[in-house]
């Protein structure tokens, strides 16, 4: 066991030298205040900004192609917007203050919106994170009763995961979810990361030495910030102690938010996207 766990270690500090090493990419996009950031399939990048309530679309090369947004309720606007996320080129907008999730297509056209009903027997307010798994079940993060409501591709509430009544898995002020290509439900709280399976069983808690802020996972990978920092975890075996793959190295900066395709790490600040090859010859 202790020589796997050496390897191991070897195996993803080689990981965290080859990021390192290549994290000097050029930066993507100027942005005032940008939040959450995501990348579909097609490569096209999303930044939303909370203070200008935008969600813009970039190219590969960091062109803005179009946008949307503004304040308000309306459909297609936003009161402080929290993190966006992509899946089968449709993305997902938490809109924090207005109590709901909003869908765009990837022109960011309108599509429709989640929203708790008031004759609803499960509502959910406050919504600061969003994810979808490969079945079209949708996670949200309810904010405000701590808790993760599961919505099946029918729009019908099918679990309700870390709640009251979840024994050692109650979730306490989480921050940030993200579901792995392997079905795995992962949600951040204080300085620990919290595992459930598809159902919403708890599995493990994972405690850390340092309190990240943000969670992505994709392609095996998991990637875990704080404000200046980037971790990586195995979304497999999810070792317990994550390798640091990038440290900010402006001080007037910090980490809004990251996402992970084709071996980029893209770490999003306030201002700007920091590419960071992660290397390790998969």
């Amino acid at each position: 066991m202790t020589n796997i766990k050496f390897i191991l270690l070897v195996f993803f500090a080689f990981i965290s030298l080859s990021a390192q090493d290549n994290s000097d990419l050029k930066s993507i996009g100027r942005f005032n205040e940008a939040i959450s950031i995501c990348i579909n399939s097609m490569g096209n990048i999303y930044v939303l900004s909370s203070n200008q309530n935008s969600l813009v679309k970039l190219n590969p090369s960091g062109e803005i192609i179009e946008s949307t947004g503004g304040y308000g309720w309306q459909a297609s606007t936003f009161d402080n917007p929290t993190e966006v996320r992509s899946k089968n080129l449709t993305l997902y907008v938490a809109d924090k203050n207005n109590h709901r999730i909003e869908l765009f297509d990837r022109n960011l056209n309108y599509i429709g919106v989640i929203k708790s009903d008031d004759s609803d027997d499960i509502t959910f307010s406050f919504p600061i994170s969003v994810d979808i798994n490969s079945q079209g079940d949708i996670f949200i993060l309810d904010s405000e009763n701590s808790r993760i409501l599961k919505y099946d591709a029918s729009g019908n509430i099918s679990a309700v995961i870390g709640d009251y009544d979840a024994g050692d898995f109650i979730l306490q002020s989480p921050a940030d979810l993200s579901v792995t290509d392997n079905g795995l439900l992962l949600v951040l709280c204080q300085e620990s990361l919290y595992v459930f399976d598809i159902f919403g069983n708890g599995i493990s808690k994972i405690n850390f030495s340092f309190k990240p802020l943000r969670i992505f996972s994709r392609q095996n990978k998991i990637f875990l910030s704080n404000e200046n920092e980037v971790w990586l975890l195995d979304a497999f075996k999810i070792i317990e102690v994550p390798l640091k793959v990038y440290s900010l190295k402006n001080e007037d900066e910090t980490i809004s938010d990251i996402s992970f395709f084709e071996n980029i790490l893209y770490v999003l600040t306030g201002k700007t996207i920091i590419p960071v090859n992660i290397n390790n010859g998969n």
